[in-house]
């Protein structure tokens, strides 16, 4: 279906974008872990969450579009780290921020935190009534929308398509 298509097209280009970036930051080691490139530690982390299958295998590519993976970069808006966590999503997470160790810039406590952070993501939209109408109303494989909109919600907040569902299932009142 369309819808198929383009879930897995977003996903075979963030990987292409991967491929064939010059920052390699991802091939970098987790401290801790020589071993275990930061990329390898992502998904590893990603696999042991109850995140469908189609999450599992975005969720680890995320920080390359966020940072390249850089777990010293820092935002104008105040997010930082390789996942670009504000302070209080942070906090929420179970990250300590400044005056403290800044634990956004810990490539491995951070990658946890996200895990935590995108399952939480997940749990809320797919429990939204509104959503579940519109999964019912449109015959909707869960890949096709709520896949999209975890990983998106990261960036612009669970509301927006909190609001774009209600919307979705109930047109005449718009």
């Amino acid at each position: 279906s369309f819808l198929e298509h383009i879930a897995q097209k977003s996903t075979r280009e963030l990987k292409s974008t991967y491929r064939t970036a010059k920052d390699h930051s991802s091939a970098l080691p987790v401290e801790g872990e020589p071993e275990t490139t930061r990329l390898e530690f992502a998904k590893r982390i990603m696999e042991e969450t109850d995140l469908p299958a189609y999450l599992k295998e975005t969720l680890p590519y995320v920080p390359f579009q966020e940072s390249t993976y850089r777990t010293d970069l820092r935002s104008r808006t105040g997010a930082k780290g390789a996942w670009q966590f504000m302070p209080a999503t942070a906090r929420l997470f179970g990250l300590s921020v400044p005056p403290r160790t800044d634990e956004r810039l810990d490539f491995a406590l951070a990658t946890r935190g996200a895990a935590r952070y995108y399952t939480s993501i997940y749990n809320n939209l797919s429990q939204d009534e509104n959503y579940r109408m519109i999964e019912d109303k449109y015959s909707l494989d869960p890949a096709a929308l709520i896949g999209p909109a975890t990983i998106n919600s990261y960036q612009c907040g669970e509301r927006h398509f909190k609001k774009m569902f209600k919307i979705l299932a109930h047109p005449e009142s718009f």
